[in-house]
């Protein structure tokens, strides 16, 4: 019998039976566990079956369900009519993605009528935000946009204002060069000639996602943009913020951002959420209205014209996967030698989860204007 099935059972005997009959219930039916791989249940909201052949049908009445399939050692999600495999021991689930205790439900994000089409000028009031029509679609009153020329590779991007700070409103995309990848991990070494890529290669994903970098191509470690970046650290024996590295960043630290524009921190992504009524509903106010998959109910309406899209990730070993239900968005802030933080906008989740995994992982990248 397996975990899942082992909780069920217990759950109906508490219900049936009196307290003391049910906690020696629970005594006996509790620790033994035959799957592959032991998964506690606060790791993760997915339900549990012991091979792939266990899984049910994936149909539209079953679109958004995840199983955690024990000889796989990985979860499955039910999308488009087939089950997809979004994590294993190797990906970026198993350290955070999927299987992340965190959550956040959004309040609003039943309501679609943001996604109406209005006539320019026009007010109106989406969950207690004031709203104006923009280019015949309906946006947060006091948002103002604009574009980007990085002058690097002529690439442009779309930018919006919220509050006072001004962020790019897409992922960056541009090609890091000249810093190899090389990791060692599980006793094999994984090597690249790039710390940034486009998803699974396909430079069509970099047009419309942007690129992924490690942590260190993103604080520009190796000073290749610009050599402020290549920081020393408090005794100056070793520089730069590379993996095993502690990092002193510039404030701001510019990376490999536009000239102009820096890597935002923690700090600084609390301040746009705290600019848009707080963390629970970010999810589902700065997600783009296309490309998600998964629950209808926790896609973006993009109030604020931010378009967080689900750009997906790429693993150390140099797989790649989540794309349409993950979006990971590096900042400036380190969690230790080996980690640093990022921002979680995920495909089940109305909120945003703010995070920490290794430096070597491939995320995205969105670059905020210094202040004036």
């Amino acid at each position: 019998m397996n975990l899942k099935k082992q909780i069920e059972k217990c759950f109906l005997l508490y219900l049936g039976t009196v307290s003391l009959i049910c906690a020696f219930t629970l005594a006996a039916c509790g620790d033994k566990s035959t799957g592959a791989k032991d998964k506690d249940a606060s790791e993760s909201t997915a339900k549990i079956v012991e091979t792939k052949d266990d899984l049910p049908k994936c149909s539209s009445n079953s679109e958004g369900d995840r199983f955690y399939v024990e000889d796989e050692g990985a979860d499955f999600l039910c999308g488009d009519g087939e089950w997809i495999v979004l994590s294993g021991e190797d990906s970026i689930s198993s350290s955070g993605g999927v299987n992340s205790s965190a959550s956040a439900e959004s309040s609003s994000s039943s309501d679609n009528s943001i996604l109406e089409s209005c006539t320019d000028g026009e007010t109106s009031v989406y969950d207690g935000i004031p709203v104006t029509c923009q280019d015949n679609r309906w946006y947060a009153t006091g948002v103002e946009f604009g574009i980007l020329k990085d002058d690097r590779d002529g690439n442009t991007y779309k930018t919006v204002k919220i509050g006072d700070q001004t962020w790019m409103a897409e992922n960056l995309n541009y090609a890091y060069k000249g810093v190899p990848y090389k990791y060692v991990y599980n006793g094999r070494e994984y090597e690249d000639d790039s710390t940034s890529w486009c998803y699974e290669g396909d430079p069509g994903n970099c047009d419309t996602y942007g690129r992924l970098y490690t942590w260190s191509a993103v604080m520009d470690s190796a000073g290749v943009v610009d050599a402020k970046n290549k920081v020393a650290n408090l005794s100056e024996s070793e520089s730069g913020c590379g993996y095993g590295v502690e990092c002193f960043p510039n404030i701001p630290h510019r990376g490999i951002c536009p000239e102009g524009w820096h890597v935002p921190t923690t700090a600084e992504f609390d301040t746009l959420y705290t600019n848009i009524g707080g963390k629970s509903d970010a999810g589902v106010y700065l997600k783009s209205t296309d490309k998600w998959k998964g629950k209808t109910s926790t896609r973006g309406v993009d109030l604020y014209g931010f378009v967080v899209l689900p750009a997906g990730n790429r693993s150390v070993n140099g797989s790649f996967g989540d794309l349409g239900f993950y979006a990971q968005l590096w900042n400036a802030s380190e969690y230790s030698t080996y980690y640093a933080y990022h921002e979680n906008f995920n495909y089940d989740n109305g909120g945003v989860l703010k995070e920490n995994i290794g430096k070597y992982y491939g995320y995205s990248l969105r670059c905020l204007r210094d202040s004036e």
